[in-house]
């Protein structure tokens, strides 16, 4: 019996990581409870934040006051982009989101691990971002504004419990509780301005595009634009063949799935709860296909889910295409500038 168990978890972790499912499961649960109890299906979006939180946290050795200070700054992301939206001037919103990627890239300047930090502030600043401007009305932007921002600090409280419990059964260095761990950027990415500059006119162009046709789920869209950026040519290649693969099978899959059991109530809360499992899975074409398999399911009804799997099908390829495109302007004027420079 136990060498059949001792089987079973060293198949499943070259799958997963269990202890990270374990824990972003753990992470997640003080949003999933108040969800439950409200009734409020909102508080289940904030658990990407609580996810995003422990995934830096857990990789960079984050103590209490570097946690507080990322829940700061997506909250500082999510603001301008919230309130950048529906002002008329699409260019404004795409401006400010474009810094923002630009600069979670950017930030591999000061150590190619602080990338893990630029990627989770972006994402929960714009998928909560776009998902609640959808959802909310016009004329009552600010108020809802002042109504979520606090909940963010409620996604805080599962990576901050994490953090306590593994320092009180694993002391290691009195600094983890509270600060920083010594040299935790790594080294210096070279070459990354140029990177830079095209992830800053992709996310420009599709974002703007994004709002100026007032597209629904244009974060999608956006998002796919930075995340076939990885700075080479062959495994931008790659990831976009691996993220439209996976779109297309999860997507499908999850439309089987809606079909054959439309149990549109528990099913759809429960989809939604597993998203951010599906950030732990090791082999990256089965997560992706999985996430856009959950957010089909999550969709509720057979139409929305419908017109999900479609615009995220198309979001993911047209965003991946326009990086890859910037990718190259990028890299052919860094080899200009090369040339000029040596000539």
């Amino acid at each position: 019996m136990d060498y059949r168990l001792h089987m079973f978890r060293s198949r499943l972790s070259r799958w997963v990581r269990v202890s990270e499912m374990f824990f972003i499961f753990f992470a997640t649960l003080p949003c999933v409870l108040v969800a439950v109890l409200s009734g409020d299906q909102q508080w289940l979006s904030f658990g990407l934040v609580s996810s995003s939180v422990y995934l830096v946290q857990s990789r960079l050795g984050w103590g209490v006051f570097p946690i507080l200070g990322h829940g700061v700054l997506i909250a500082i992301g999510f603001s301008i982009l919230f309130l950048s939206q529906g002002q008329g001037t699409p260019w404004l919103f795409a401006s400010l989101c474009a810094t923002l990627g630009a600069a979670s890239i950017g930030i591999t300047y000061f150590g190619r691990k602080l990338r893990t930090l630029g990627t989770w502030i972006l994402i929960p600043s714009l998928y909560l971002a776009c998902d609640f401007y959808d959802s909310a009305h016009p004329q009552g932007m600010i108020s809802d504004y002042l109504v979520l921002l606090p909940r963010l600090s409620v996604a805080l409280i599962g990576p901050l419990l994490i953090l306590l419990i593994q320092y009180r059964f694993n002391r290691t260095d009195g600094l983890a509780l509270w600060g920083i761990p010594h040299n935790i950027a790594g080294e210096r990415e070279q070459g990354v301005l140029w990177s830079v500059g095209g992830i800053f006119v992709a996310l420009f162009v599709t974002s703007f595009t994004v709002q100026l046709l007032g597209i629904e789920y244009g974060q999608w869209i956006i998002w796919s634009t930075v995340s076939v950026s990885t700075g080479q040519l062959a495994s931008m290649h790659r990831k976009l063949g691996h993220r439209g693969w996976g779109a297309l099978c999860g997507l499908l899959l999850g439309l089987a799935i809606v079909f054959l059991l439309p149990l549109h109530g528990p099913m759809d809360g429960f989809a939604a709860v597993l998203l951010p499992v599906t950030l732990v899975v090791r082999n990256y074409p089965i997560a992706f296909a999985s996430r856009c398999m959950l957010i089909v399911i999550a969709a509720g009804s057979i139409s929305q889910s419908e017109v999900a799997a479609e615009i995220r099908l198309i979001g993911v390829l047209a965003g991946g295409v326009i990086g890859v495109l910037c990718a190259y302007l990028s890299l052919g004027l860094a080899s200009l500038s090369r040339k000029v420079q040596s000539s």
